[in-house]
């Protein structure tokens, strides 16, 4: 079982609790390129959501060409090395890294701390 949390108090919808953790699980190398996630009803039955939430989480995982889904029951870390960003998901990529950094900006941090995180977080992944 992957250790997957939910916080029901987030302002973050569950899908992307799900899939903000097993992105950031990939990215440290926790869960290895080419391995086979559980199934959507077995996830979803290990961390107590509802299995149309894994499934959407899985979903955008695959738009994102992290995953690559077979069958509908399959799910499987594409490796980094066959990943490829089009020109839509680097916009979409750097938007939100923009808006990102300028919201922590407005919301007092300086620019030293907003790159000493980004620093830190940079030295997390695999």
């Amino acid at each position: 079982m992957l250790p997957i949390q939910i916080d029901t108090n987030s302002p973050l919808l569950l899908y992307m609790q799900v899939g903000n953790q097993l992105i950031e699980q990939i990215a440290k190398g926790q869960i290895q390129d080419n391995e086979m996630l559980p199934s959507i009803r077995n996830m979803a039955q290990d961390i107590g959501i509802n299995i149309h939430t894994v499934s959407k989480s899985y979903r955008e995982l695959e738009k994102k060409a992290i995953i690559k889904m077979e069958n509908r029951l399959k799910a499987t870390v594409i490796a980094r090395s066959n990943r490829r960003l089009d020109e839509t998901q680097l916009h979409h990529l750097e938007l939100s890294i923009k808006n990102m950094i300028m919201e922590a900006y407005v919301m007092g941090y300086s620019k030293k701390q907003i790159k000493q995180y980004i620093t830190k977080v940079l030295d997390q992944v695999q």
